[in-house]
């Protein structure tokens, strides 16, 4: 492969000379040059204006972050002092259930004694009756 050169010089027998810039051609580069600027501004402004926007952004997102912190940190306290309200009044109410049942065992235990009692002084009548008709049991006879 044979070496290219992509420069471009003009032949010496093609007769055109280089020409030196024009004041158009000038002007030209100018105004491209100018082009290029303003459109380098442009996309520096539209930069700085993201990077306004990133961070107001951010800003925002840590405002509502924190306040989804606040309104975590309230749910939680209301609802332990809810729970400990309700643990109270299940302790109040099973104190009082608890002294409820006492009460019926008590009871419960007062009407058997009393049956007892009365079982007692009603054995103890037939007892007596027994002896004072002169029917006396064996059994009793003995104590």
């Amino acid at each position: 492969m044979a070496w290219q050169c992509r420069l471009q010089i003009p032949h010496a027998n093609s007769g055109a000379a280089a020409t030196p810039p024009t004041a158009m051609d000038r002007t030209a580069k100018t105004t491209r040059d100018a082009a290029v600027a303003a459109a380098i501004d442009r996309v520096l402004e539209a930069e700085r204006d993201c990077e306004t926007a990133i961070l107001a952004a951010e800003e925002s997102a840590a405002e509502r972050l924190e306040q989804a912190r606040a309104f975590r940190r309230d749910l939680l306290a209301r609802t332990q002092g809810r729970i400990t309200r309700l643990h109270a009044r299940v302790a109040a109410s099973l104190d009082d259930c608890e002294e409820t049942v006492r009460e019926q065992i008590a009871q419960i235990r007062q009407r058997e004694s009393d049956r007892v009692h009365e079982g007692s002084i009603a054995e103890s009548i037939k007892t007596l009756a027994a002896r004072l008709t002169g029917v006396v049991d064996t059994d009793d006879a003995h104590d």
